[in-house]
């Protein structure tokens, strides 16, 4: 990723142009879309653009969807130019995630173990597709492995020791042709 992603984190995407004001309804990757109060900037990063920096205007939460009112984007047909733009944030800009809580990003690197202590792989990947948590994990084998990381499939994750412990749906790791 250019720009060093490594500063940023995704929060989410543009969905759509809402209303004629320039508000956009956002897809939120974070836990609580109420993340977005806590800022006053956010990064639009387009396909092939560099990212772009907003002041934010406004948030407001209705039927469980998040509207934001970015500054300069005050017309609808401004606002449908970054229709499904990526929604970064300065790692600086959030606040700090709680002793237990740790951003998607950092996960990378983790040594992920079975629920026997069988070492599975290495972390290569966490992310948010379609709403749901990705891992994607290298085997020791060298193979590739996508797994749902759902809280009742993840029992242990030490931030300290930079391990997990998965706890694989029955035929899961079959298909990626991984021997358990």
């Amino acid at each position: 990723m250019s720009m060093s992603q490594s500063g940023f984190l995704t929060l989410g995407r543009i969905r759509k142009p809402h209303g004629l004001k320039g508000e956009f309804r956002v897809e939120c990757y974070a836990d609580s879309p109420f993340v977005f109060e806590s800022l006053s900037r956010v990064y639009l990063k387009r396909e092939g653009f560099r990212p772009e920096k907003f002041l934010l205007e406004s948030v407001r939460h209705s039927e469980g969807e998040t509207l934001l009112c970015l500054q300069g984007l005050g017309s609808r047909q401004k606002a449908i130019e970054y229709t499904n733009a990526a929604i970064w944030v300065r790692k600086r800009d959030l606040p700090s995630p709680e002793p237990d809580e740790i951003y998607l990003c950092d996960l990378t690197g983790f040594e992920v173990y079975l629920p026997d202590r069988t070492r599975l792989g290495t972390l290569e990947r966490a992310e948010v597709v379609s709403g749901q948590e990705l891992w994607r994990i290298r085997t020791s084998e060298g193979r590739e492995v996508l797994f749902p990381a759902r809280d009742n499939l993840v029992p242990e994750l030490d931030i300290q020791a930079k391990e997990a412990v998965i706890d694989p749906p029955p035929g899961l790791l079959e298909i990626y042709g991984v021997e358990v």
